[in-house]
């Protein structure tokens, strides 16, 4: 009669320590690994929509931590070699550029000193035949065809409530093209065009 006593005792106390085992398990963990086949969950993240800049109308650029500048193209004009007034230009007269006049305004809140945003290499220039040239306002001519004083602000210090105006030369792709700025994603996911 013991035996079936302890037996009945023994019995439920195990599948009571069964049951309390299978609780301890959070409903977020699989309990067996996934299939071999099934293949790995990724999420792919759309290209940046591209804005197209129109002369004189003023654009929002939107950086990650959320602070905003309003920028505006005040002119975009073709530009030979002949045309450029930098003393230091040695390029050749007939070599066709673009010239961007930029004007960008501040807010309450400004981006750190040097963040990367209008800076010559991040815009390039994409003509109509396919061909790109990265880092466009870096090509040498171009960097050199403007004087300093037509240069203006440089762009990589910032105050509130500003007003700063510069200008820069890019090589000219093509007879038509677009001009694209597109600052690095950890700045901002903005991507803006200019047609020509």
């Amino acid at each position: 009669m013991h035996k079936h006593i302890t037996a009945l005792i023994v019995l439920p106390i195990a599948v009571l320590g069964l049951v309390a085992c299978g609780d301890d398990q959070s409903p977020d963990v699989e309990p067996f690994p996934p299939p071999s086949g099934s293949p790995p969950t990724t999420t792919t993240q759309l290209p940046p929509r591209a804005t197209e800049v129109v002369v004189g109308q003023p654009n929002t650029l939107t950086l990650s931590n959320g602070v905003e500048l309003v920028f505006t193209v005040d002119s975009f004009l073709p530009l030979s070699g002949a045309e450029c007034t930098g003393a230091a230009y040695d390029g050749p007269l007939d070599k066709q550029f673009l010239r961007v006049d930029l004007t960008v305004r501040t807010g309450e809140t400004v981006p750190e000193d040097y963040t990367s945003i209008f800076d010559p290499f991040l815009w390039k220039v994409r003509g109509d035949d396919g061909v790109v040239i990265d880092e466009a306002g870096m090509d040498e001519d171009a960097s050199y065809c403007l004087s300093v004083e037509e240069d203006g602000a440089d762009l990589d210090s910032w105050e509130t409530n500003s007003i700063y105006r510069a200008s820069f030369v890019v090589p000219q792709q093509g007879t038509s093209g677009t001009v694209i700025l597109e600052p690095a994603d950890y700045v901002s996911t903005d991507r803006f065009e200019l047609k020509y």
